[in-house]
């Protein structure tokens, strides 16, 4: 990590600064690439690392459906946008940086029903065909019967996340450092003439992709510590189980994703924990993923040898658990747009979070939205705008001074 104040004898002017880059600060700075912003002083990423990441605990499932009520889920309408936009993606990727890495996977995602009521449901829902209850499909029996979901597939959203950083980093647009919410705070009141400095950088606007690194800081007091945020928690499990007779994605209480990219492993999960205290795997969240992927697996190794048993339960007591905390907002609407702010020497502050448990398949429409506003002064859908939620007038307000450049 570099050491704060580094280049000062370097003073670098940049037109946007974003912090942080999970995949709402990277599909942002895919958005501003593809408008021609690709050098340092148009934006540049400051990025911490992994720091309660969101895309750690996520499967990097694209789902239009919403499982809990089956109804269509409220990122519905952007998935088909989200797929064309990371396969763009992709193949941008692969040219700039010479690989032939994959990172988009659209594959039908098999549902398996809880009950045969939800297969009446879901022909219902969804006017799609139900698998029978009792047959076998992809190794797997249908105790209740199942269905396939359209448009569905999974993103390597850890992977999508290094490699953007490994082209920031080629354009010299990526600075590796902890930046704690009070030095941000210290460099807006600092400001003069809507300029401001930070880690030897003049910049002219700030964009906070943090996600809950800075909203949930102690003592913090940008703007976005006054935002309701919702934080979930969650683990996912990852095992070494080159048997695993499943090509596609399968759902049933935890999704359970084939990687394409690291061959014989597959990932489950997530949890869901509502008042996460810490960003670190949970013995209760352990405990249920192991039992999940357990009674799923009893209902594919009927008929199979007991050897195969073993290996399972081999793979599972070696698993690996990575945990983290995704930034949900409280009404499930991500946070989107240009801050209140009444301090006229400051720079404009902007923010995109909140996205939630299905961040995957909102931050492509969200960060094209988002510059789209910042550079044409396009309008935000009401339902994301930042400004829809009114902030509480007694939490402390920030305060600018002017100081000389």
């Amino acid at each position: 990590m570099l050491p704060f104040g580094f280049m000062k004898q370097h003073l670098l002017h940049t037109r946007l600064l974003i912090i942080g880059q999970g995949i709402a600060g990277s599909m942002l700075a895919y958005a501003l690439w593809r408008r021609g912003l690709t050098r340092p002083e148009d934006f540049m990423v400051i990025d911490a690392g992994d720091t309660h990441a969101a895309t750690r605990v996520s499967t990097g499932v694209i789902n239009p459906f919403g499982f809990a009520r089956l109804n269509y889920s409220a990122v519905a309408p952007e998935v088909g946008a989200a797929w064309e936009h990371y396969n763009r993606l992709e193949r941008m990727l692969q040219h700039h940086l010479g690989t032939h890495t994959r990172y988009a996977f659209a594959h039908p995602l098999l549902r398996l029903f809880t009950s045969p009521m939800e297969a009446g449901r879901w022909q219902e829902r969804y006017r799609l065909p139900v698998l029978p209850h009792g047959s076998r499909r992809h190794n797997i029996c249908l105790t209740q019967g199942g269905g396939v979901v359209p448009n569905s597939g999974w993103i390597e959203a850890a992977r999508l996340v290094r490699d953007i950083r490994r082209l920031l980093q080629q354009r010299q647009q990526y600075i590796h450092a902890d930046i704690p919410a009070s030095t941000l705070m210290t460099s807006l009141r600092q400001a003069s003439g809507n300029i401001a400095e930070l880690h030897s950088i003049r910049y002219s606007a700030l964009i906070l992709c943090s996600g809950v690194q800075h909203a949930l800081a102690t003592g913090n007091s940008l703007p976005d510590a006054r935002l309701p945020y919702y934080p979930v928690g969650g683990e996912v499990m990852s095992l070494y189980l080159p048997a695993w007779p499943v090509e596609l994605a399968v759902s049933r209480g935890i999704t359970i994703q084939p990687s394409r990219t690291h061959s014989g492993w597959i990932r489950v999960g997530a949890t869901y924990q509502r008042t996460p205290d810490t960003d670190l795997p949970n013995a209760e969240g352990i405990a249920w993923l192991r039992n999940q992927f357990d009674q799923l697996c009893i209902r594919m190794r009927s008929g199979m040898p007991d050897s195969t048993g073993r290996m399972y339960q081999q793979a599972v007591a070696s698993a690996v658990f990575t945990s983290g905390i995704r930034p949900a907002a409280i009404d499930r609407q991500p946070y989107l747009g240009q801050m209140r702010q009444p301090l006229p020497q400051c720079p404009p502050v902007y923010i995109m979070n909140g996205l939630g448990s299905r961040g995957i398949a909102r931050a492509p429409v969200l960060a094209e939205t988002l510059a789209n506003h910042i550079l044409q002064k396009a309008p935000i859908p009401p339902a994301w705008q930042v400004q829809r939620v009114p902030l509480d007038q007694s939490s402390q307000t920030w305060e600018c001074s002017a100081s000389a450049d």
